[in-house]
C-alpha cells in the first residue's frame, strides 16, 4: 500500500455540544450527514467499484463510509474505534471536572498513568490500531479509511514514528480528510487536502523518530477541537 486517505465521520449531536466522544454510538446529526455527502463528492474517483473501505464500527463511522463511498464494500473493525474515555465520555470538558473532580484532573494530566475509569490507557489504543495497521500494509495500491480524529493520528503517528500528542494536530475536521503517501524509500508523508469546512488541514512535519509523554489535551479532545475548550 503506497497511498493511505484517513476520512473523519461526519458530525454527532455530541460533536456539535462539544461532548467527550469515544466509543459510545451516537449517530449523524443532519448536519453530518451532510458533511459526509459533501465528503464523498472530495473523494469522488478514489475508491473503485467493490474496493475495501475500512471504518470503525461504530455508526457514525459507518453511516459516513455509506454515504460518502457507496460504492465501497465496506469492512468495519472495531480496532478502528475512537479511544474509549469511560466514565468520562458523553459529557463535556466542564461537566466532567464538576462531576469527577480530581480523577477526571488526574486522568487529564496523565492519561497514562491514570486511565478513565471503564476506558482504555493510551498504550492499549495504540496497540489496537497497530493491530489493525499491521494487517493492511499490503495489498490495494491505495487504502481507505473512515474513522475518527484520534485514529487518525495514532495511525500518522504509527506510520512516521512520530508522537501521538503532535500526529493529532493533523485532525481534520469532521466530514474532512488527509493523506498520506510513501515513498520508494518507505517514508510515510502528508498530503493536505482542503477539508469539508473549505480549509487547509492543519499538517505539521514531525521528526521521524520522536515519541514524548501523551498531551493530555491530546487525549481529552480526540472526538473535538484540539482546544478543548473550543468548538469542535
Amino acid at each position: 500500500m503506497n497511498e493511505l486517505i484517513l476520512a473523519r465521520h461526519g458530525a454527532t449531536a455530541w460533536n456539535e455540544a462539544r461532548r467527550l466522544q469515544g466509543a459510545s454510538d451516537p449517530p449523524l446529526s443532519q448536519a453530518g450527514r451532510a458533511e459526509a455527502r459533501l465528503l464523498g463528492s472530495r473523494l469522488a474517483g478514489s475508491v473503485s467499484q467493490g474496493q475495501i473501505v475500512w471504518t470503525s464500527d461504530l455508526r457514525r463511522a459507518r453511516e459516513t463510509a455509506r454515504l460518502a463511498l457507496p460504492e465501497g464494500r465496506l469492512r468495519p473493525d472495531a480496532r478502528l474505534r475512537e479511544y474509549d474515555f469511560g466514565v468520562f465520555d458523553g459529557s463535556t470538558w466542564e461537566e466532567n471536572e464538576s462531576t469527577h473532580g480530581n480523577l477526571f484532573r488526574e486522568w487529564a494530566a496523565d492519561p497514562e498513568a491514570a486511565p478513565p475509569p471503564g476506558g482504555e490507557t493510551l498504550k492499549e489504543f495504540r496497540a489496537r490500531v497497530a493491530g489493525w495497521l499491521a494487517e493492511v500494509r499490503t495489498g490495494d495500491r491505495r487504502g481507505v479509511v473512515v474513522a475518527h480524529g484520534g485514529v487518525i493520528g495514532m495511525i500518522h503517528a504509527l506510520l512516521t514514528f512520530g508522537s501521538f500528542s503532535k500526529s493529532r494536530l493533523l485532525m481534520p475536521p469532521t466530514g474532512g480528510f488527509v493523506e498520506l503517501r510513501r515513498s520508494p524509500a518507505g517514508a510515510w508523508t502528508l498530503v493536505a487536502p482542503e477539508t469539508s469546512s473549505g480549509k487547509k488541514s492543519r499538517i505539521s512535519r514531525f521528526p521521524d523518530s520522536e515519541e514524548g509523554p501523551a498531551n493530555p489535551v491530546t487525549t481529552a479532545t480526540l472526538e473535538g477541537n484540539p482546544d478543548p475548550k473550543a468548538s469542535p
